[in-house]
């Protein structure tokens, strides 16, 4: 794809509908959080009954093709490029301290509850920086590279 098929499949993948993510049977949420895109509503929808906060802090890391090119590339190759853009802070991509702070805020927000058991719904990148601030403040939990689709992780401290 070029990289204007890449901005519109980045565009159409933000919409796109969800696999069922998998069943939260006998784990009780006293609260959830959720990304505000569609995908993570949906799966939040679907593992949490009751009100569920939505939030901009929770969203994906923004991604665009960092070039500009009518050459044919594959698109693990624009996700690539488009991750190594964020971690070198290219104009083209989410500002890698933004990224940091919104992880920051959004775990001061959580901890500020008092419910216990508070579900979080993000998406893959993101949960990967989410990730590393719970471990800074103390949280253990299942280890991951990338994290799977719909999958729960359980972080506690």
């Amino acid at each position: 794809m070029t990289s204007t098929d890449f901005n519109h499949w980045v565009e159409h993948y933000n919409q796109c509908s969800i696999q069922v993510p998998e069943s939260s049977v006998g784990l009780k949420w006293d609260i959830c959080y959720s990304s505000d895109q569609s995908r993570a509503v949906k799966s939040a929808e679907h593992l949490f009954i009751g009100s569920i906060i939505r939030t901009d802090l929770l969203r994906e890391i923004e991604i665009q093709a960092c070039i500009n090119t009518n050459v044919r590339l594959h698109r693990s190759f624009w996700l690539i490029l488009g991750r190594i853009g964020w971690l070198l802070n290219h104009a083209s991509q989410e500002n890698k301290r933004d990224t940091l702070h919104r992880a920051k805020r959004i775990m001061d927000e959580i901890e500020s509850n008092e419910s216990r058991n508070i579900l979080v719904v993000t998406h893959g990148a993101f949960m990967t920086i989410l990730k590393k601030e719970l471990k800074r403040r103390g949280y253990k939990g299942e280890p991951f590279m990338k994290p799977e689709n719909g999958r729960v992780y359980i972080y506690e401290r």
